[in-house]
């Protein structure tokens, strides 16, 4: 992202578009991340958990099913009006004993992440 108008479009579509659709789709936990201050800024990080790699291919073929995303999509993706410069996807798998997030442990909710990102 470039400026502020597509952060702000970005924004809009995840939180009316694709956080209501994932959670149709079965995905339970999913968050966005964007940099106060940092290297390539602007930017927005979406992290989300699937049980198996095969739950993350049944919600995202549920995702291609769904009417009302396909909507957000396409008015987010105007043509000649681009709203990101670059989308990246990264596929991690925890470790066997972090097997995945819960930010209700405490009976609160939870508002705060540590993510890294590291080049070598």
């Amino acid at each position: 992202m470039q400026s502020g108008a597509q952060v702000e479009r970005t924004t809009q579509y995840l939180s009316g578009a694709y956080l209501p659709a994932a959670r149709r789709a079965g995905v339970k936990a999913s968050g966005f991340f964007s940099p106060v201050i940092g290297a390539r800024s602007p930017f927005i990080l979406s992290l989300s958990v699937y049980a198996s790699v095969a739950a993350m291919e049944a919600a995202n073929l549920h995702l291609t099913g769904d009417k009302e995303f396909q909507k957000g999509w396409d008015d987010y993706n105007i043509m000649g009006e681009p709203a990101y410069s670059r989308m990246e996807t990264a596929l991690l798998r925890a470790f066997g004993r972090h097997t995945g997030i819960d930010g209700a442990a405490n009976g609160r909710q939870t508002r705060g992440a540590d993510l890294r990102d590291a080049h070598l």
